[in-house]
């Protein structure tokens, strides 16, 4: 009778296990829904990159006064606030005068080139890739130094 009931619960358990992880997959729906947000935002130009933290991020964490890295575009205005392993690798500005050119490649994601004014920092360039689902890839050419590579999302934010 126990390992009856022993069974009984391990085949519940895995029933309910099951059941758990169906839920947290997206329907198509919502995966198009996802997909019109981000176009809507990209189009509007009215998003922020997040990056997500890295591994060891509780210097960058301490020293960000617990922001983490993001590059907020808003329409005419840019604003970055990007930290790298050392003091120097940050790369901090805002301004109004800044090149935008969106993409779509063949995958379906957008790649989005951002030239900021040579009096803004020494940045060059920033490349940032946005799939349709949101999750997005950062990558800062600068003039002194070597480039920095961030990892994370884009979102609609207030700032």
């Amino acid at each position: 009778m126990k390992s009856l009931s022993k069974l009984i619960l391990l085949f519940a358990s895995v029933l309910w296990g099951l059941n758990t992880s169906q839920a947290q997959i997206p329907s198509q729906k919502e995966k198009a829904d996802k997909a019109e947000e981000i176009k809507r935002l990209i189009d509007e130009k009215n998003f922020v990159f997040k990056a997500m933290p890295e591994k060891d991020s509780s210097k960058v964490i301490a020293e960000n006064g617990s922001k983490l890295p993001y590059v907020a575009v808003l329409r005419d205005t840019l604003i970055v606030n990007l930290s790298g392993q050392t003091k120097t690798d940050s790369v901090k500005f805002n301004g109004t005068a800044f090149g935008y050119r969106e993409t779509r490649n063949k995958k379906g994601d957008w790649d989005i080139v951002i030239k900021p004014s040579t009096g803004m920092s020494d940045v060059k360039e920033m490349t940032l890739v946005v799939m349709p689902t949101g999750h997005a890839s950062l990558r800062v050419i600068r003039s002194h130094g070597s480039p920095l590579s961030y990892v994370g999302y884009i979102k609609q934010e207030d700032y």
